[in-house]
């Protein structure tokens, strides 16, 4: 299984070796010297890839600010930014809910919401099971549907009565809410399945057995492709279309989300540091998503510049 940790340690290391004469890496950064303070960051699994890429390269070109992502999911990073107020921004792999956004104006917290790309959400299977290769949004809700049945013939024509074997994201994972509700159009799912916050561990569950099913960023299983088998959706139009960066962009495939930083724009406007390190991740965005294997949205990420620049003014 391969870490992201570790992959951005990697990738920072190419990167800063290759840097001289480049636009793609260590650029963005306001040119402030002697920058320092905490940096303090929390939020999606599926925004970590990203993350954790971005933070190898920052910490490169600002060594004495101290910048940090912890990963508990999209809703817990809302939590900590509206309700607890101590980070500087979040991650999401969903748009903030309105009750979010409510609590961050009782709590005189202003925010801006910054999409930089785009996710393909990705189900997966173990390599050895032979029996699912397509599903569609009616099959899906048998699976994870509050109803959701127990095996494998009652969702595939053909299938063995293989127990279905889940390991998907917990209840304050953006990709659950997104998965649930915008997907399936559900309030909320079964929840005789083995949840987790950390994507990590829910790729161990998939590779263990045959049977299993879940779903997370395309960035997961892009790092975990020898181990994993990506299930391909149809959309309603009888075409079984496999997720993927070339399919997200151009939109045969059905279930993509933006991907975003919640920032503070008092943490903007008073802290250096922070105003900096965003300007830089969305500088290096575009390096990051493709590295880690998430799809670009450029015109969005134009507009999260110009809305950074216009919340400092």
């Amino acid at each position: 299984m391969k870490t992201w940790r570790t992959a951005a340690a990697v990738a920072a290391l190419a990167l800063a070796a290759t840097a001289c004469g480049t636009d793609t890496a260590n650029t963005g950064s306001t040119g402030m010297s002697d920058l320092s303070g905490e940096v303090v960051a929390a939020g999606s699994s599926t925004v970590l890839p990203v993350a954790e890429y971005m933070l190898e390269l920052y910490r490169g070109a600002q060594p004495d600010v101290d910048a940090s992502y912890t990963s508990i999911g999209s809703g817990g990073g809302f939590e900590r930014l509206c309700e607890l107020g101590d980070v500087d921004l979040s991650g999401a792999s969903r748009a903030i809910k309105e009750s979010e956004a409510a609590a961050c104006a009782e709590n005189g917290i202003e925010i801006i919401e910054l999409q930089f790309g785009v996710d393909a959400l990705t189900m997966v299977t173990s390599n050895e099971t032979d029996f699912v290769e397509c599903l569609d949004l009616e099959q899906v809700v048998k699976i994870f549907g509050p109803a959701g049945v127990d095996t494998w013939d009652q969702v595939v024509e053909g299938a063995p009565a293989q127990a279905i074997d889940i390991f998907a994201p917990d209840t304050d994972s953006g990709t659950y809410g997104f998965m649930v509700e915008d997907v399936m159009g559900e309030d909320n799912s079964r929840q005789d399945y083995a949840a987790s916050a950390d994507d990590n561990v829910i790729v161990q569950g998939i590779e263990s057995g045959v049977g299993t099913w879940g779903f997370f960023g395309l960035a997961y299983y892009t790092a975990n492709a020898a181990n994993l088998k990506a299930i391909a959706f149809d959309s309603g139009d009888g075409n079984c279309v496999l997720p993927s960066v070339e399919t997200a962009a151009d939109g045969s495939y059905g279930i993509v989300r933006p991907l975003y930083l919640y920032v503070r724009v008092d943490a903007l406007q008073a802290k250096p540091q922070v105003a900096d390190f965003v300007e830089y991740f969305l500088a290096n965005a575009n390096a990051g998503i493709d590295f880690v294997g998430y799809v670009q949205a450029n015109d969005a990420l134009s507009a999260s510049v110009a809305a950074v620049a216009a919340a400092k003014a």
